[in-house]
């Protein structure tokens, strides 16, 4: 399970909030033995999503 929360870097005012559960990959071998190694493959994959929605988010014309 992975908790974000997203803050105004001025405000300090909470912009985002969201919770979600995860799994590893079952192909992802070494993430299936190791504790460590299933945190640490869905870290990674949890950053590149949210990082691409900010950068959609941020395209975005209002």
């Amino acid at each position: 399970m992975i908790a974000v929360e997203i803050f105004d870097s001025t405000t300090n005012e909470l912009l985002a909030a969201a919770v979600r559960r995860e799994v590893a990959d079952a192909l992802d071998i070494s993430a299936t033995i190791s504790t460590t190694e299933t945190v640490k493959s869905i870290a990674s994959a949890f950053a590149i999503s949210l990082h691409n929605r900010l950068l959609e988010a941020k395209s975005r014309k209002p």
